[in-house]
């Protein structure tokens, strides 16, 4: 699937994700750009989730191999990013990015994403949170009852 989404640097953004991976030994890509530019959010072989910068910077999450459904949100309101995965709230890291998301499932030059993504949420906002718990809530009752 494709989508053209542009972000600039001062774009604020949320974006919910129910997905997992197949394996410990597979690596997942939910949303990216061009050019193996990979966002939000990504979780390599290392256990670590990632949301990837610009293939060089990157904010991480020692979160584990998540191979069970999981919902990791993130609100972008530059110059940080916060996540939460599974509603508990990883922190925030500085962020800044300016691009275009266009492949879900897939980054450029890279295998296919190896897991099942059952859905995106994307608001061109940073919400707040009453509307982050909100969606959460939405989401976690229909995937995690």
């Amino acid at each position: 699937l494709n989508l053209t989404t542009t972000i600039t640097a001062t774009s604020p953004m949320t974006v919910f994700v129910v997905w997992k991976k197949n394996s410990s030994l597979d690596s997942m890509e939910v949303l990216a750009g061009p050019e193996n530019y990979r966002m939000f959010p990504c979780n390599y072989i290392d256990g670590i989730t990632y949301v990837d910068l610009d293939n060089v910077n990157n904010a991480t999450w020692a979160t584990g191999h998540l191979t069970t459904y999981n919902l990791a949100d993130f609100v972008y309101d530059s110059p940080t990013i916060e996540m939460w995965l599974n509603t508990v709230s990883q922190g925030s890291v500085a962020y800044s990015y300016s691009g275009t998301l266009i492949n879900i499932g897939y980054s450029v030059g890279l295998p296919y994403a190896k897991g099942d993504i059952a859905e995106i949420i994307v608001y061109n906002l940073a919400l707040g949170t009453t509307d982050r718990q909100t969606v959460e809530s939405y989401l976690q009752t229909k995937y995690f009852p």
